[in-house]
Formats: structure tokens, sequence, C-alpha cells
């Protein structure tokens, strides 16, 4: 079922209500012009859920989300948008709006006050005011800029604003505020390629730079420290490391080496004792060089040596390190931990997602993409990828991830696809603009498309394959505007019963109609509710009768 778009998405999961408050830990993504926010389970640990959503008119190019203010960079500018309630929903509202071309990177300091992005085709970092969205100053740069970030402060009363640059060279500035104007930046010191190897060693090809979290290195040296009873060189280091609070840098080296360089003395005032230095130069790592992304955090292996833990993409893998270990140059410092499954055909270049499908009691998955149609099985806590076929422009799926049903409108064919078969069943039908499953029989699912006219093409699906059965109409004598199915996760808590609404159909005069289907009565409708809106351009369908209509 193509993914449908809202400007606040309904919940679903749990019963909590939408009004539980904004979290701190909450993470958010887009898709082309869609927004999502989930926050962490309450009732769950591990588990996560989908708090709200925004919808744009422009292909977004980046976000940020902090302290519930969300800033968004489109092909058409920057935008910060606040967190509300609207009905007991949550709600984002539109501040302020900027015009600039594609920024590449928005990013909030740990205070909120300022905002700094910069686009691709510029070699400037603009900063605006959060609050009033007046842009405050210029930092021009002698090269195009690849990254941005703010220095995150370890003790939380100070709000210092930090810069951190990296230019097309891969040179990194700091940037910090001026004595008598502290909302001002001016440059201090800069990390260029050098900085990281001996004049006599020349580098093939520079390398990003990446500045790890100093609360997460922090945090990781007092546990080990906490560990350590004896004075040595080892625990040395790591207090040199707590005591003088360093801004630790990373770059990975050609030959895979890891150098860490440390600067000491950024939070003195005046800052005019800057003092960087090599704290290490590690032997070779097994890591693919120059990874894009490269994450330092707290580890939650049981082993008390490994503090932190380190992710990096692409390909998405992790290591676990003791810092102890590591900066002594012992080789078990890093222990490989895991890697990512690799798909030839997705790792590299993965494809643009069109829409998802899944099973009623969510065992399997279908991803709709431009080029391909992929499914996977539930495994516990994960999914696996079990199979991909050809392309198609709608997808049901079946048996746990392991069949699908994919129409293309070129040829207006169904095609039955299983991973234990290379060939594909297929079955001429009616043009058919969506495709969804009803719940599932003993024996065989009843699959449904519905044409451009709202008539219902029947197609019957069994372990034996599929066949066309017949083509009905919901008995209504007003137009339609919608016909909509019911979110197939309220089915698997009902297994047993047979009169669940499966389909909701909207008039352009806006009645509201559920119905659920008998493979002997037919369509039997189970209520009706007249909204007396006509401009519905938007809705969905969850279960009992519980609708969002969007105008």
């Amino acid at each position: 079922m193509p993914v449908k778009q809202y400007p606040v998405l309904q919940y679903a999961g749990s019963r909590q209500s939408l009004s539980r408050p904004f979290h701190r830990a909450s993470r958010t993504a887009s898709l082309g012009h869609l927004i999502a926010i989930w926050s962490p389970s309450a009732a769950r640990e591990d588990f996560w859920t989908v708090h709200s959503s925004v919808n744009l008119p422009h292909q977004v190019t980046c976000l940020d989300l902090k302290g519930g203010i969300l800033s968004v960079g489109t092909e058409k500018g920057i935008s910060v948008y606040t967190l509300s309630l609207q009905d007991h929903l949550p709600a984002w509202t539109r501040k302020w709006t900027s015009r600039l071309c594609s920024p590449a990177r928005v990013t909030f300091p740990p205070s909120l006050t300022h905002l700094a992005t910069f686009s691709p085709a510029e070699k400037t970092v603009r900063i605006f005011s959060t609050a009033m969205g007046r842009q405050i100053q210029n930092i021009l740069h002698p090269r195009p800029l690849r990254r941005i970030g703010w220095r995150a402060p370890i003790d939380s009363t100070r709000d210092d604003l930090i810069l951190y640059t990296v230019t097309s060279d891969f040179a990194l500035r700091i940037f910090l505020p001026v004595l008598d104007n502290p909302n001002h930046l001016q440059l201090h010191t800069t990390l260029d390629a050098s900085s990281f190897t001996s004049s006599s060693q020349t580098e093939e090809k520079a390398t990003m730079v990446f500045w790890p979290d100093r609360r997460i290195i922090q945090h990781a040296v007092a546990r080990e420290l906490s560990k350590l009873h004896d004075e040595d060189s080892q625990s040395k280091r790591l207090k040199e490391i707590e005591d003088g609070a360093w801004d630790l840098f990373v770059r990975i080296l050609v030959d895979r080496t890891m150098i860490i360089r440390a600067i000491a003395n950024i939070d003195r005032r005046p800052p005019t004792l800057l003092k960087q230095f090599t704290l290490h130069h590690s032997l070779p790592i097994d890591l693919d060089l120059s990874p894009d992304s490269l994450h330092f955090m707290n580890s939650k292996s049981s082993d008390p040596d490994y503090s932190l833990t380190l992710a990096t993409t692409p390909p998405l893998s992790s290591r676990d390190i003791s810092l102890r270990l590591f900066l002594d140059g012992r080789k078990e410092g890093v222990h490989h931990v895991i890697n990512a499954p690799e798909d030839p055909a997705f790792s590299v270049h993965p494809s643009k997602m069109i829409s998802f499908a899944r099973t009623a009691n969510g065992t399997g998955l279908a991803i709709l993409r431009d080029d391909v149609v992929e499914s996977y099985s539930t495994g516990g806590d994960s999914l696996k990828r079990v199979a991909h076929w050809k392309y198609g422009d709608l997808v049901v799926v079946f048996d746990q991830g392991h069949s699908t049903v994919t129409y293309s409108k070129a040829d207006s064919i169904l095609s039955l696809n299983t991973d234990s078969s290379a060939a594909s069943q297929t079955v001429k039908v009616p043009l058919i603009d969506s495709l969804f499953a009803l719940p599932a029989e003993e024996k065989d699912t009843m699959i449904v498309g519905v044409t451009p006219n709202f008539s219902l093409v029947h197609i019957n699906y069994s372990s034996q394959g599929f066949t066309l059965l017949e083509e009905s109409s919901l008995p209504l004598t007003e137009t339609l505007k919608f016909i909509l199915p019911v979110d197939p996760m309220s089915w698997s808590h009902y297994p047993q019963r047979k009169t669940e609404d499966t389909l909701l159909s909207i008039t352009t005069s806006g009645e509201l109609a559920f119905w659920r289907h008998d493979r002997r009565e037919g369509w039997t409708s189970t209520g009706r509710v007249r909204t007396g809106r006509t401009d519905i351009r938007l809705a969905r369908y969850s279960s009992a009768k519980k609708t969002v209509l969007g105008g």
C-alpha cells in the first residue's frame, strides 16, 4: 500500500496518548519531503514509537532536532519549527523561514540559541538567531565546506558557542566567541592534514576528521578508571584525559591507522594558550578507508574493560574499544563486534524507497523501491532479508515475507513471487490504483485491488497459487472519493473473528462507511458517519472505526 501523507502521522503501537511529553532522546529522519520523529517507548527500553511527522512541500536536504525544536533544510531554504499540542495531538508549528540554496547541514548548539548552516556550493557558514530567524554572522572559508558541528560542553552550566568546521581539503577549524561579544565567533586554531602526520609522511589521499562527543569520552574514561586500582602508565594517561578535559579529534589515515589529536585549554578564558598535540597513533585497524561517518558511543559490553563502541559507515560495522589498552598500543584494545550483512545490490547505493507493506501480524515486510521489490522476515527482534524481485508499482506480502504479489501498471499484470521459486505466476487484471489483502482465512487469503472508478477486483491467494475471481462494487449510490483499507495490525489481535471492518469508503459529500467482507454475502456496511466535510484530501483508517481525515 502506498505511503500516505499526513501533517501529523496517527499513532500506531501501544495505547499511550500522543500528548505524552517530548523525550530528549527522540530521533528524526526524512525521506523525500516527509519527516518522522520517534521517541523511546516507556514500556520497552529497546523499542521506539512514532511520535509525530511533518509533511513539507519540498525535498528535505538536512535536519536537526534538539529540545523540542526542529530545524529543516529543503531545496528552498531553512525553517525552524516548535512543538505544540492541538486537540491532544502533537503538531509542529513553523516559526520562521529563510531562503537558501539546498543547505547541506543545519545544526543547533547545546544552548539552542543559534542555528548554523551551509550550502555545498558556498564557502560560507551562516549563523542565525533561533528565536528571531535573523542572520547574525557569515563565516567565510577558503574552500567549500564538508561538515560543521558545535562543541558539546561537559559542564551543563556552560553554553559557550564553539563551532567546528571541515572544508574540502579536510582541514578542521575551531571558532570561539569574542570576549566582548559572545555571540560573534572568530577563528582560533586549525588542524589540517599535516597536523595528523609526521613531516616525513605524506598522505596519498586526505581523509575526514571527526570529533567524538566529549561527554561520551569522559564517561568512558571514568568507567575504566573506576576499575583500575594501581598507578601505572595506562591509568596515568586516562587520568590526564579526565583532568585536562581535552578535546579529541580523530582521523583514519590511508594505512588504516588512527591518529588522535588533542587540544587543551579551549575552556580557558581568554583561550590564548591553546595547546595541540598527538595523543595516539594506533596500529592498523580493520576499518574501511575514510568512512563517511564515525561515531563513538558508550559501550553496552558486559566486559568492563571495553568502555567505548566505535560505529562506522559505510559499511555499517561496530567495534568495542578499551581506551586503556588502545592507548597503550595493544592489539586487543579494539575488539571487533559485528559487521552488518552486506547485500551487493543495495549496500553501496541504496535505491529510493517508495512504500512499505507488511503482514497483519508483522512477521513479514516488503519494501517497494524504485527499481526492485525486497522482502524481509522477522526473527526475534531483528529483520532478515529474504529475497528481492523485479520492480512493481504496488505490492502485498505474505508467508512471513517469503511471498509477495506485485502489480505492474505498464501491462496490468499481477505477479506471485516466492523465495522458493525463480519463476513467477502471473494473472491479467483490470487497471488498479491500490492493492491490499483482507484478513487471512484458514487456507487462503483474499487480495483486493481498487480500480480508478472504485470497482473492487478480487484475487484469491493460496499455497497453490492465485486466481482472479470477480469484480464487484460497494452498494452505494453516492459518488466515491476514497476506498481505503483498515490497518491490518488490528486483525492479528482477533484471529478467530470474521467481523472485523476491512474497508473505509468516503464519498464526495463526506460520508464515511465501514465495511466487512464475506465470501457468500459480499460487502456489508457496519456503520456510517456523515461528517459534512467535502474538502477531504487525506484519510487513514486504523481500527475500531477510528479515522483520521485531512483537508
